[in-house]
């Protein structure tokens, strides 16, 4: 170096610093693309292969449920549970030809994956005899001697196809343990000839390798804690790791792959909970659907055969009246009593048939306030009874007149039975007219004592009553008029005290929508319950919305 001038010294130094950086670069980006392909290696074929033996080992475990459930004496649906068995065989055997079918190429299979695939061979083949033996014996007969012999078979089958899959799922976590601790070998020996190097141009090149050094190793430690997370289940296993580098983006694609996994196992969570809440709400519904039916046709019946011999009461009494009537006080109170007994007979076989008799709806449009006030005038109303009117939608409304008009007709009655038993007879009865913005409402309200709080879920269940005579179907009767109609019925308590039923119908630009629903909300209000329930009524508020 003598002759050597300092300034080509100092270029020197430079010139072989720059040197050593660019080899130190090189060097690393090598180091870090092997890394990189050693661990992706490590990503794409061990982590899911891990997946699919955990997912064989369900199936397994599924499988041996399944031929469990066929030998309960008190199970129901035998073929059934035979075609799940038969069915559980088939996926766990194309659970395992996809497992083996995702194996690199060229790879060979490793020793534990062909006893795995004898013992599930043996379980499916025993699973399979179990499900002919209980095919050929279905329930209630007894189970044969050979049931015994195959059930004895499938539990052996069973616990070798367990220590099958335990011992394979042991081997793929040791390969990727080795794997591991090679990529660590790989990474520990780049970054110790890494070291050497930067040990020439500074603690600069040294605090960079080191920092290389921990990057790798946390993100490798990162993504073996979310492997062995999600390998053991745990479905919201993630690295955490950002995609700054060729480890984050590992980091980042095993966080993508967990994610739709746990995505795709929440749908099927969800699907399965929704079918089976689906299953059973139809399940209840065709039930309540039958007993209705049933009732249907009884009421029919009944109220048939109780009409002929009361008309022959009404005929006699007739001639009774005009004989006896006059002559004796006594006999003409008994008249008086046997004319109202006839009379409230003949009421309640008209609600029974009016319940179960299907009318086509007849809708036209009218002006609603003077519809009103000419039916109020056909109801016998008593003296001591005011009744209040308010009068708030005089334009024209489309609705069914014999429907609307028999469900005012029982609230008003409602209302004034209230008012005489349960008050001093007198009282105010209140029919109110109103027009919202997306429905109109026909409000009728009393003074009397309301409807108790826990009748609010019943009050409008078919034979349901608080009073001892009647059969329970007026107010039934009132919510399925509603319905049919697209409307509906609400029950509030009236200010100051009292119960106020608000008939509503949907406004005619929204009749298309509530006619779509009319079928649903028919059915809903005719099987809602078939108790008879008596009990004495207070205040009380209640909302009842059948989805129109």
């Amino acid at each position: 170096m003598r002759g050597v001038s300092l300034p080509a010294r100092v270029s020197l130094a430079f010139a072989l610093l720059a040197l050593l950086v660019g080899a130190a670069a090189l060097f690393v980006h090598a180091a870090a693309k092997d890394v990189e392909e050693t661990f992706a290696r490590l990503t794409r074929e061990s982590l899911p292969a891990l997946g699919r033996l955990e997912a064989l080992h369900r199936e397994g475990d599924l499988l041996a449920l399944e031929a469990e459930r066929l030998g309960d004496p008190k199970g129901r649906g035998g073929e059934e549970r035979v075609a799940r068995l038969r069915e559980a065989g088939a996926r766990l055997r194309a659970a395992f030809a996809n497992h083996r079918s995702l194996r690199p190429n060229g790879a060979t299979p490793a020793a534990e994956e062909d006893a795995l695939a004898g013992a599930l061979e043996e379980l499916v083949s025993a699973a399979e005899s179990l499900a002919r033996v209980r095919a050929r014996h279905p329930l209630p007969a007894p189970l044969p001697p050979e049931w015994s012999t195959a059930q004895k078979r499938l539990l052996r089958a069973a616990a070798a196809y367990d220590r099958a899959i335990h011992a394979a799922l042991a081997a793929e976590r040791g390969r990727v343990r080795t794997r591991r601790a090679a990529v660590e070998g790989r990474v520990r020996a780049h970054a110790t000839t890494l070291l050497g190097g930067l040990l020439l141009v500074g603690a600069l090149a040294l605090g960079l390798g080191l920092a290389t050094v921990r990057r790798l190793r946390f993100g490798l430690g990162q993504l073996e804690h979310a492997a062995e997370r999600l390998g053991a289940g745990d479905p919201a296993a993630r690295t955490g790791l950002d995609a700054r580098d060729e480890v984050g983006r590992a980091g980042a694609a095993f966080d993508g792959m967990a994610g739709r996994i746990a995505g795709r196992q929440a749908v099927l969570e969800r699907e399965v909970a929704e079918r089976t809440s689906a299953l059973a709400e139809a399940e209840r519904e065709l039930l309540q659907q039958e007993r209705m039916a049933v009732l249907g046709r009884l009421l029919a019946t009944v109220s048939h055969e109780i009409r002929n011999p009361l008309a022959a009461i009404g005929n006699s009494y007739h001639l009774l009246e005009a004989t006896v009537r006059g002559h004796d006080e006594a006999a003409d109170r008994a008249l008086d009593r046997i004319g109202r007994s006839i009379a409230r007979c003949d009421r309640i076989i008209e609600e029974l048939l009016d319940f179960t008799r299907e009318r086509p709806l007849a809708p036209r449009e009218q002006p609603l306030d003077p519809w009103v006030d000419e039916f109020l005038a056909t109801l016998d109303v008593p003296p001591s009874v005011e009744l209040v009117r308010e009068r708030g939608v005089p334009e024209p409304v489309r609705f069914d007149t014999l429907r609307l008009g028999q469900a005012l007709a029982n609230l008003v009655q409602n209302a004034l039975q209230v008012l005489e038993t349960e008050g001093d007879g007198g009282g105010r009865v209140f029919v109110r007219t109103r027009r919202t913005a997306d429905r109109i409402e026909l409000a009728v309200a009393d003074t009397g004592p309301g409807i108790a709080p826990e009748l609010r879920e019943t009050v409008f269940e078919p034979l349901f009553s608080t009073k001892t005579y009647g059969v329970g179907l007026g107010l039934a009767i009132v919510a399925r008029a509603l319905h049919d109609q697209g409307g509906d019925v609400e029950l509030t308590d009236e200010p100051g005290g009292g119960a106020c039923f608000t008939l509503w119908l949907p406004l005619p630009e929204d009749a298309g929508a509530s006619r779509a629903a009319r079928t649903r909300q028919r059915r809903s209000s005719r099987a809602k319950g078939l108790g008879i329930r008596l009990s004495s009524a207070s205040s009380a508020a209640l909302t009842v919305d059948s989805g129109a």
